[in-house]
């Protein structure tokens, strides 16, 4: 498991609540798309998992993720681990 130092999780979080999305409420596929690209290095199958079991809203026939959810599954996929228990809101 790669360990994200505290500094990486501060921008990752201050980037993914600054980013413009089209919904108030979080994320569509195409910006989570996009927000993957910021992170080459991230393990998509980690982020996955973790992103899989998320909860959301649907809004205009998109599924929204929420900022804490991607914030989540971004730590997960750049620390190759899965998603504890502990960590669902």
């Amino acid at each position: 498991m790669n360990k994200v130092n505290e500094n990486i999780k501060k921008e990752i979080i201050e980037y993914i609540q600054k980013y413009k999305t089209k919904s108030i409420y979080g994320f569509n596929k195409k910006e989570i798309n996009e927000i993957l690209k910021k992170f080459p290095q991230i393990n998509e199958e980690f982020f996955n998992n973790a992103i899989g079991g998320a909860t959301g809203i649907t809004n205009k026939n998109e599924f929204i993720y929420y900022h804490d959810d991607i914030i989540n599954a971004v730590k997960c996929g750049l620390e190759n681990k899965n998603l504890s228990i502990w960590i669902w809101d």
